[in-house]
């Protein structure tokens, strides 16, 4: 009965009440408002009355934008209100039902619902709210707007808005790759990045170099006029260049641990430069070739020696066979033994393949310890002989 009162079946909600011994619950008649089903609701209203239907289903109803059934409840059922609808409403942008239950409820609303509204995009609402419940406001509204790439949201929020953002704000405009945003923030809010990632930003410098560079363009919002991203940073970077290096630097750190090609072509255009080689050994720990590549391309030395070593312990097979098109090698047999232990067997196969010969104590662990037979025919004949032999002896 669950299923047909979700997809508004009056007809087999009836059926099943009539030849099934139907039974309905909270929950049914929650799925009912849910998808808007008033001919449902009603029935179910009706046909069980013996029901407490008071949970979510004004909430639901008003978050999917359905008035009719938010006016029936407020008739038949008005202990299913709370200050959760509105909420709900504020989160698909739903102004005409926010406006609805604040002229004929009085529940009001909590802080989720400026904070959904500015993560989804929904201006009007925003706006709205703040004229009728600018106590709800609170930081994290700005933050998520940032984290969705709202500049319009954030800009509005920041001009009418005392409650500001968090140093969350830039970092999740930084980790999703809108730098307009980021630069937005860079330019007329002072809270810069979480203290972890500015420590991490150490490995990084940017030396803005402004007259070398060439903008890059960007996707944005045609309603709204984003400076050329040179221009926003030079104007910032005048102003406050410790900060804004400072910023920059978590940019490369949180670019390089998103792997956002993009935006690091933008900051290597002002200079940027590797002063540890941790962001290159953590891209060999992940696996990210593209990232590799993209060190590579641009001249960033891969000086430590051990970095084909690092890929084979983290199981990056990929990253592995990167590193030995440009000259890294494999020169430890325990490495081999570790694929195997690990029970890697595709890496197992390469390393076999492209490593140090296998010696007959490594292929005797690796077959008789881990069980990895496929090998033996990888093997030198005289390994193969003793892998045999060996083999025998143990079954006698």
């Amino acid at each position: 009965m669950e299923g047909a009162a979700e997809s508004g079946n009056l007809d087999i909600v009836k059926w099943l009440q009539r030849t099934r011994n139907g039974n309905c619950t909270v929950r049914t008649l929650h799925l009912a408002a849910s998808g808007g089903h008033l001919k449902v609701v009603e029935w179910l209203y009706q046909n069980f009355p013996c029901y407490d239907y008071a949970l979510h289903a004004s909430y639901s109803a008003a978050k999917g934008w359905y008035l009719d059934v938010l006016q029936w409840l407020h008739v038949r059922l008005p202990s299913t209100f709370s200050e959760y609808d509105m909420d709900g409403a504020a989160t698909n942008g739903h102004l005409n039902v926010i406006k609805w239950l604040h002229e004929h409820r009085s529940e009001g609303c909590t802080h989720m619902a400026p904070f959904h509204a500015a993560r989804h995009g929904h201006l009007e609402v925003i706006q709205w709210l703040h004229a009728h419940y600018p106590d709800k406001f609170v930081r994290q509204a700005m933050d998520q707007a940032a984290g969705n790439g709202h500049l319009h949201i954030v800009r509005w929020l920041h001009e009418n808005c005392r409650e500001g953002c968090t140093a969350y704000a830039m970092y999740l405009a930084a980790r999703n790759g809108h730098l307009n945003v980021m630069l937005y923030l860079l330019e007329h809010r002072s809270e810069g990045f979480p203290s972890n990632v500015m420590t991490a930003a150490h490995n990084f410098e940017v030396q803005c170099l402004f007259s070398s560079s060439r903008p890059l363009s960007l996707k944005t919002d045609r309603s709204h006029r984003v400076h050329e991203p040179m221009i926003v940073l030079q104007s910032a970077y005048n102003k406050r260049p410790a900060f804004v290096k400072d910023c920059l630097r978590c940019l490369a750190q949180i670019a390089t641990c998103e792997g956002n090609i993009e935006i690091l072509d933008w900051l290597n255009q002002l200079g940027l430069e590797l002063r540890t080689t941790i962001p290159i050994r953590d891209a060999v720990a992940r696996g990210d070739v593209q990232l590799l590549q993209w060190f590579y391309s641009n001249q960033f030395e891969l000086q430590d020696p051990d970095l084909l070593e690092l890929a084979v312990q983290k199981g990056q097979l990929d990253a592995a066979r990167w590193l030995s098109k440009r000259g890294f090698k494999i020169t430890s047999l325990n490495l081999i033994e570790e694929a195997g232990r690990n029970d890697n067997v595709s890496l197992l196969r390469w390393l076999v393949e492209h490593g140090p010969p296998l010696d007959f104590d490594a292929a005797l662990v690796l077959t008789g310890k881990y069980h990895h037979e496929e090998i033996v025919p990888m093997v030198s004949e005289s390994v193969r002989v003793l892998l045999v032999r060996e083999a025998l002896q143990s079954s006698n």
